[in-house]
């Protein structure tokens, strides 16, 4: 049986816990504090093996626990568990702006080997966007790299929309910069936006 367990920032999780409630969520609601950085470390490692093995040098796929609990103790860590085994994750960090939105990020998702193509991504999807509804986010930024072409896929499939390529400091590769709207109503200003760049990007990405 899948469960899911959310463990949050202090800064948010009043907010994540009142929405879990009035929403009727089911969502176990925990302090980061008390969040198993090594166990979800440890899937980040194993699910990111094959990135390595494709030359494609994620930061995630190497980080310490240690390195891992300072980048993620600011934000909030989605998990799915099957009975004791982690066999999914993701991190929502939430900057301040983007533009005039309010946005959160979404980045180091991790799927167990054995359970990939199994839904786990878009359960973890779904807790992502509910957390992002209960702390009034507009958008969800996130970004991967051009050659991760199933990471590419995953993102469309779930909504995110491509609107820049990056190179970013010490990487191998290009990344697509996707956006995906939470607000209802915001997807037309968004569209104005970043039109142009989308048109761009999606012409490179379906070449």
């Amino acid at each position: 049986m899948l469960f899911t367990r959310v463990y949050c920032n202090k800064t948010y999780i009043e907010q994540i816990v009142a929405y879990n409630s009035r929403m009727s969520l089911g969502y176990s609601i925990l302090s980061i504090e008390d969040a198993p950085f090594d166990i979800v470390n440890q899937l980040l490692h194993e699910s990111f093996q094959e990135r390595l093995e494709n030359n494609l040098n994620f930061d995630c796929a190497s980080f310490t626990d240690a390195e891992f609990k300072e980048k993620s103790s600011a934000g909030n860590i989605v998990t799915v568990w099957e009975d004791d085994i982690l066999v999914g994750t993701v991190f929502l960090g939430i900057q301040q702006r983007f533009s005039f939105f309010t946005c959160g990020f979404h980045e180091f998702l991790a799927v167990k080997s054995d359970n990939k193509s199994s839904g786990i991504g878009t359960m973890l999807q779904r807790v992502v966007v509910n957390i992002a509804k209960a702390l009034d986010l507009d958008i969800l930024l996130s970004s991967t790299a051009i050659p991760a072409i199933s990471s590419v896929k995953w993102h469309k499939k779930n909504a995110f929309i491509p609107y820049k390529i990056s190179s970013y400091e010490g990487r191998n590769y290009k990344s697509y910069n996707f956006i995906k709207p939470i607000r209802k109503g915001i997807l037309v200003s968004l569209l104005v936006m970043i039109t142009p760049l989308t048109l761009f990007v999606s012409k490179i990405s379906n070449k």
